[in-house]
């Protein structure tokens, strides 16, 4: 699908589309980066429950891009999409629980996270992120 198929169909409320064009809006992707354009469509398709789009709302206010950096509302977002199986969502939770950079450590939390994430061995390929959760689980 190309960039224009998939601006028309989010413009006509395809979840799905909002999604993608959103992500393609915040990294670039066959568009100009435009983060003000990324969050009104990822927020339109995160409040229809697209995963993915709340996962990249929760990027963009952990790492502040196109808005001030919210470490609070960034957790919040990751959880709901950690909880509905997100791998990503449920690894980034890990990892800021587990380092307290901007909140206070919580290895209780982390430990949470990294298990949810190594219980889907079986559905996500061998990648460095299943290792680093195996990894830390083993270390406790």
């Amino acid at each position: 699908m190309n960039i224009n198929d998939l601006k028309s169909k989010a413009a006509a409320g395809s979840v799905a589309a909002q999604a993608t064009l959103g992500m393609c809006y915040l990294n670039g992707i066959e568009v100009p980066v435009d983060y003000a354009e990324a969050y009104r469509l990822l927020s339109k398709a995160s409040e229809c429950g697209a995963t993915r789009a709340t996962l990249s709302l929760a990027e963009m206010f952990y790492r502040g891009y196109g808005t001030e950096q919210n470490t609070e509302e960034a957790i919040r977002l990751y959880v709901i999409a950690a909880t509905k199986g997100e791998f990503v969502a449920q690894i980034e939770l890990a990892r800021i629980y587990s380092t307290g950079v901007a909140i206070p450590r919580n290895l209780v939390l982390a430990e949470k996270w990294y298990a949810a994430a190594a219980a889907q061995a079986g559905r996500v390929t061998n990648c460095e992120e299943l290792t680093e959760a195996q990894a830390f689980l083993a270390s406790i």
